[in-house]
């Protein structure tokens, strides 16, 4: 039988406001549930990180393709649709460098597995604790920081 991994913490993210920034080096946000989204988004916001907003996996392409430099993408697994790894593969084939990191309420070896092999390796088990989700976000934000700095 498949192990399957879950986090049952609730999501404390604030739940202001949010809006979309058009920057050079932003976080993409690709994820569907409203509320989510809304604490991310303001989450990313208050680190003072330009932010872009994906509604659907065609979307986040085109922010891809349109000259976007972007820092990262945080996807939600349930995003991605039936075939999550075949999604995530268009997206890494894209930009093989980005880094990509998949929030999921639950997450299975195989897809695990699955990520790694086309160049997936940061997850975030959801809902997650605010400090645990900024220190995602900081980290991914100072890496490519020194990466651009370089």
């Amino acid at each position: 039988m498949e192990q399957k991994h879950t986090r049952k913490e609730s999501l404390s993210l604030p739940m202001e406001q949010s809006s979309n920034t058009n920057g050079k080096h932003c976080i993409i946000l690709a994820i569907s549930d409203n509320q989510d989204l809304l604490a991310a988004s303001t989450a990313i916001e208050e680190m003072k990180i330009p932010l872009q907003i994906a509604g659907n996996i065609h979307e986040l392409k085109q922010i891809l393709s349109g000259g976007h430099s972007a820092l990262g993408v945080l996807i939600a697994k349930e995003f991605l649709g039936e075939d999550a790894s075949a999604a995530l593969g268009g997206i890494k084939r894209m930009d093989p460098e980005l880094p990509i990191i998949v929030a999921a309420a639950e997450t299975s070896t195989a897809f695990e597995k699955s990520a790694r092999e086309i160049g997936i390796f940061y997850y975030l088990l959801s809902p997650c604790d605010r400090e645990e989700f900024l220190s995602v976000i900081n980290a991914l934000h100072s890496h490519q920081t020194r990466k651009c700095s370089l």
